[in-house]
C-alpha cells in the first residue's frame, strides 16, 4: 500500500470491552499476514488495552485539554478539538478508519482538516448503545463526514438504514471474528481454579458481559428463578462471567438474586482474564441481551462447542445460532425459554442434544476465524483505494 493511503484505526477507548478486542485481534493479524500494510493508532480515551495496541503499531492518545487549553477556549473561543485533531490527525494518512461510532466526531474532526482523506466508521452498536454512548445528534451530525459504514452485522445494517438514512450500497457488512483456538483442550487442563469455582453436577448454563441492563443479567436471573420455580428438585447451576464485586451493578444482580430465593442456583464470577477457562466447563450459553449486534461471547462459546441460546429481535445472532446450533427464543419468551432449559436439564436425552448441537456450534464458529476476518477486510481496503 502505497504511503499516501496509509491508514489511521481509531478505537474509542482501550478498555477491554468488545469492540476493541475486536479491533486488536484484526490489527494483529493484519501486522503478521500483511507487513506492508503501515499504519498508525489513535485512542480516543486510554485504557488497560492500550499496551497491547502499542505492541501492535504506534499508538497515540487524542490529547485533552490542560486548564490553560480551557481558558483559551473561554476567552478566545478556541477551538481546542479541531486544532488538536490537525496536529495528531495531520494529512499524511489516506484512511482513517474509526471503531465504534464513539469514534464518529474525531472522523468528522479528521475529515474537515483533511478533505482528501477516506473516512471509514465501523459500527458495532444498535440504536440503544448508539444514542445512550454517543448520542442520536452527535451520530447525524458526523454521518456528512463519513464516506463508508461497516457493519458488524445485518442487524446493525438495519438501524443505519432505517434510523439514520445511511443509503444500504454504502454499508459493508463484516461480522465479528476471534481467534479460533487449534486445541480447546487447553482451557480443561490444569484448571482446579476454574472447576473449584463452576462445579455443579447437573446442566451449567453460562452467561457473560456487563451486569447492565443492555446485556439482560436480569433477564438471566429471571430464567433461573423460572427453572428453578417449575423444577426445584432438578440439578443445575446458572453461572455469569462479567461485572465486579461491589460495583453497583454487581449489588444490583445480588439483590435480585437474594429476593427471588435463586443465591443457591447462581454463581457471580468477575470479569478475569480467563473466561474461557469458566466457560469451558459449562455446558450451554445462554445469551439473555436485550440487545447485541454480534457478540465475540458467542463466537468464543460456540468455538469450544457450547451449543448458544438467544432471542429473537435482540440482534445479530441470529444470523449465527439456528436449530443446528441451538436456540432462536421469542424476545421475553421465558415460557419458550424454560421450556429449553427444563429440557436440558431434566429429560434423559438433554445432554445428547447439547452435544450434538455443541458440536454443530463447533463447526460453525471455524468461519469465523480472525484469518478468515482480517483477509475480508484486507480486500475492503484494498476497494476503499483502487
Amino acid at each position: 500500500m502505497p504511503p499516501e493511503n496509509k491508514i489511521l484505526f481509531i478505537s474509542h477507548d482501550a478498555y477491554r470491552t468488545g469492540a476493541p478486542i475486536v479491533l486488536i485481534h484484526h490489527l494483529r493479524a493484519l501486522k503478521e499476514t500483511y507487513p506492508e500494510i503501515d499504519f498508525d493508532i489513535l485512542l480516543k480515551y486510554d485504557g488497560e488495552m492500550a499496551k497491547d495496541f502499542r505492541a501492535i503499531a504506534p499508538t497515540f492518545v487524542f490529547p485533552y485539554p490542560s486548564i490553560a487549553d480551557k481558558i483559551r477556549k473561554k476567552l478566545f473561543k478556541y477551538n481546542y478539538r479541531k486544532d488538536k485533531a490537525k496536529q495528531v490527525i495531520g494529512g499524511q494518512y489516506g484512511i482513517i478508519y474509526g471503531n465504534t461510532v464513539v469514534s464518529a466526531d474525531l472522523l468528522a474532526l479528521a475529515k474537515q482538516n483533511n478533505a482528501g482523506a477516506i473516512t471509514v466508521c465501523h459500527v458495532h452498536e444498535l440504536d440503544i448503545s448508539i444514542k445512550q454512548f454517543f448520542g442520536k445528534g452527535n451520530f447525524l451530525a458526523a454521518i456528512p463526514f463519513i464516506d463508508h459504514f461497516v457493519a458488524a452485522s445485518y442487524a446493525v445494517k438495519d438501524v443505519l438504514t432505517k434510523n439514520y438514512g445511511i443509503a444500504e450500497d454504502n454499508i459493508h457488512i463484516h461480522h465479528e471474528h476471534i481467534p479460533v483456538p487449534k486445541d480447546t483442550g487447553v482451557y480443561l487442563q490444569d484448571n482446579a481454579k476454574f472447576s473449584s469455582v463452576v462445579n455443579s453436577r447437573g446442566l451449567k448454563i453460562c452467561g457473560s458481559g456487563t451486569q447492565d441492563w443492555r446485556k439482560g443479567i436480569d433477564l438471566f436471573i429471571q430464567a433461573a428463578f423460572n427453572l428453578n420455580q417449575s423444577n426445584p428438585e432438578a440439578d443445575f447451576h446458572f453461572y455469569w462471567i462479567g461485572g465486579k464485586t461491589g460495583s453497583v451493578d454487581y449489588e444490583k444482580a445480588k439483590y435480585d438474586i437474594e429476593k427471588s430465593g435463586v443465591a443457591h442456583r447462581i454463581t457471580l464470577i468477575d470479569s478475569n482474564p480467563n473466561p474461557l477457562s469458566y466457560m469451558a466447563l459449562c455446558d450451554v450459553f445462554l445469551l439473555s441481551s436485550r440487545e447485541d449486534p454480534f457478540p465475540l461471547v458467542c463466537l468464543e462459546a460456540a468455538a469450544l462447542g457450547k451449543p448458544i441460546i438467544c432471542f429473537k429481535g435482540s440482534g445479530g445472532m441470529v444470523e449465527f445460532v439456528d436449530e443446528s446450533n441451538g436456540w432462536v427464543i421469542d424476545y421475553f419468551d421465558f415460557l419458550q425459554l424454560n421450556s429449553v432449559l427444563r429440557q436440558l436439564a431434566v429429560e434423559k436425552e438433554g445432554m445428547q442434544i447439547i452435544a450434538a448441537k455443541g458440536q454443530a456450534s463447533k463447526q460453525k464458529a471455524a468461519e469465523y476465524d480472525i484469518e478468515k476476518g482480517v483477509e475480508k477486510l484486507k480486500i475492503y481496503l484494498d476497494t476503499l483505494v483502487n
